[in-house]
């Protein structure tokens, strides 16, 4: 009897050790997920805060969410006074990549405000839409705001493509900041085409401020160690393409400094850029 006894307090000291506290961690772990998959609802009720601050830090979170929940209150919002607040949700559109956002940021290409236009056309780079490429140029090249032509960079940078290298550099001949060249250069450099080598070379060289001359010397390593940096088998046909693209780089950069070098100084000085 006494055994038995033994056995049934051996029972209940292992459910009280181990059984019970296995549920109640069940149970917190099931709270938790629900309080995961509530922080959406929540973050979308915290939207009618008065304080823009928070209320652009909410935004961007429900941007980075991929939460197709968080479009349709984040539409309601495209309408603020609050150009920043405006802006930000713009660019919450573009990081949620939800095509019915479409309809929304395309009539904002042809807003009053530049920043506005720029930051549509930003969006509409990151949903593949091609609609914000002119509007994104346009402004480059008239905007009287550094701040604002700078954003037009990064738009372009959103769009991406080989269409965006002929705008880029003739933005970075003729802009007079430092900030926006210097910009054009870095969103140059991201597009891997060795191409633009020989171009970057001579902003290196010509360009009239330091961080852009330091800007296209990254840029030109960025490209050559795309170039050279192809995990592939070493094979006898790959050397010999890789000699290959080294040859046409270096005939591309000697090509570019004799077609220079056969100006004389007055020609050299109006094939500079102006700024």
């Amino acid at each position: 009897m006494k055994i038995i006894r033994l056995k049934l307090l051996l029972l209940v000291l292992i459910n009280f050790i181990f059984i019970v506290p296995f549920f109640s961690f069940a149970e917190n772990s099931s709270l938790y997920n629900t309080e995961t998959q509530d922080e959406i609802s929540n973050l979308i009720e915290r939207l009618n805060t008065k304080d823009k601050l928070e209320k652009k830090q909410i935004i961007k979170k429900l941007g980075v969410s991929q939460d197709r929940r968080a479009v349709n209150p984040l539409i309601r919002l495209i309408k603020s006074d609050d150009l920043g607040i405006k802006c930000e949700v713009i660019s919450a559109l573009g990081n949620l990549k939800e095509r019915q956002s479409l309809e929304y940021l395309i009539p904002l290409l042809e807003d009053e405000a530049p920043l506005i236009r720029v930051c549509a056309a930003e969006a509409l780079g990151k949903l593949t839409d091609n609609r914000g490429l002119d509007i994104a140029i346009s402004i480059l090249k008239s905007s009287i705001k550094p701040e604002i032509r700078f954003q037009a960079v990064k738009a372009l940078e959103a769009i991406g493509g080989q269409k965006i290298i002929n705008p880029l550099i003739d933005a970075s001949k003729i802009d007079s900041s430092p900030m926006v060249r210097k910009e054009v250069i870095r969103v140059l450099g991201t597009t891997k085409d060795k191409k633009i080598i020989p171009y970057l070379m001579y902003v290196m060289k010509y360009d009239f401020d330091e961080t852009v001359k330091k800007e296209a010397s990254n840029s030109i390593n960025s490209i050559n160690e795309s170039i050279f940096s192809e995990k592939e088998e070493d094979t006898d046909d790959k050397r010999k393409q890789k000699l290959e693209r080294i040859k046409e780089l270096e005939r591309l950069i000697n090509q570019e400094k004799t077609e220079y070098n056969k100006l004389d100084e007055e020609k050299k000085r109006k094939v500079a850029p102006q700024y």
